[in-house]
């Protein structure tokens, strides 16, 4: 079954038709609300944040991921074995509990100032020069 993102007027439509069809052959259906994933631009910033921490800790980038999945994921267990949920299974509203607290524990733990969204998404550039400067030491 597809899902029909109803922020969009064309999805919108198809949905309504696709429940008038149903409607008119009197189908059972279930309804489900699926949660929104992460947009792009907090895959963008968590990763600027990753590519940060990597590089003022020395770690690499999926290596930062691996410690903040360990630390801060969602887990979950499945026949009796345990598995942490990865940021691209997050929903918008997941996936800002996690950067959040991503950001506390590089700006408190670690000693690297993480930015906020805000301060990233005019100052890209300049922290991405700041990663590389990292890199560089």
């Amino acid at each position: 079954m597809p899902n029909y993102d109803l922020s969009n007027e064309f999805k919108q439509r198809q949905f309504l038709a696709e429940c008038k069809k149903h409607m008119e052959q009197q189908s059972y259906v279930t309804l489900e609300r699926v949660p929104k994933p992460r947009t792009t631009n907090q895959n963008k910033y968590v990763h600027a944040i990753f590519g940060l921490l990597a590089a003022y800790t020395g770690f690499t980038v999926d290596e930062v991921k691996e410690l903040a999945k360990r630390k801060f994921a969602e887990r979950y267990e499945k026949n009796g074995v345990t598995f942490m949920r990865g940021t691209s299974e997050m929903s918008t509203a997941d996936m800002t509990v996690f950067i959040d607290k991503l950001r506390k524990w590089g700006n408190e733990d670690i000693g690297c100032y993480c930015p906020s969204a805000d301060e990233w998404a005019v100052n890209w550039k300049e922290i991405d020069e700041q990663i590389k400067s990292y890199k560089h030491r």
